[in-house]
């Protein structure tokens, strides 16, 4: 039909991107860019949660005149906002969740039927959510937005349930492996981390935040007139 037609033209558009040459001409390069030489100048710690489109406004000068808010790429906005620290730990966070993973698959015979049932939907879920969203996070931000970021953490607090589910005494001994830390507590353990580190600077640099971003509001407009 219609519609079918419309979106596979869309697709073949894309898809042709890749090897015409046009992809050196995409605006998030310059976009990235522009957000990579503000996060140089916030390290180590960065700018804060947040921050991205405050701290990046004096920065802008090669993506144009619109003011980019989000950097189309959140290794850049990570980067920018988190320095040094935040993406170390989004990245331990996630090796610990595809360790849980593959423990709950291995351990799903333990689980009665029907949490046996969730078990392998959640792992199914997980792993094309991570697999997914590693590559569509690498040019959009929709990470930032509740819906998709409620949805992933809801994911992940099913898999430490039933993982923790395939501890109990009654179902069998705990395997000598998952014993202590991070076993049980890796998950909530990097989540606090990152809450209470990213809280923190946010309220550090958010002190001052109501001089600076009026400021850099200011100079971008001059800069646009």
């Amino acid at each position: 039909d219609w519609s079918s037609d419309v979106c596979s033209s869309d697709l073949s558009e894309r898809l042709e991107t890749l090897y015409d040459g046009t992809a050196s001409r995409d605006p998030r390069l310059r976009i990235w860019q522009d957000g990579l030489n503000a996060a140089w100048s916030h390290l180590p710690m960065g700018a804060g949660l947040g921050t991205y489109r405050f701290a990046n406004l004096p920065y802008q000068q090669l993506s144009g005149d619109h003011w980019a808010v989000n950097a189309d790429g959140m290794h850049v906005e990570w980067f920018l906002e988190g320095g040094v620290w935040l993406i170390p730990l989004l990245l331990f966070g996630i090796a610990i969740i595809v360790r849980d993973i593959s423990r709950l698959r291995r351990r799903i015979c333990k689980l009665p039927l029907a949490e046996a049932r969730l078990a392998r939907a959640v792992t199914i879920a997980l792993t094309f959510s991570l697999a997914s969203l590693f590559v569509t996070q690498s040019f959009d931000f929709g990470i930032t937005h509740l819906p998709l970021l409620l949805t992933f953490a809801i994911l992940v607090g099913g898999l430490v349930r039933l993982l923790n589910m395939t501890r109990s005494d009654s179902l069998g001994p705990i395997p000598q492996d998952s014993r202590g830390f991070p076993g049980v507590l890796g998950v909530p353990v990097a989540t606090l981390l990152l809450g209470f580190g990213g809280l923190s600077l946010a309220t550090w640099d958010l002190q001052a935040g109501g001089v600076w971003q009026k400021t850099m509001i200011d100079r971008f407009a001059d800069r646009s007139l």
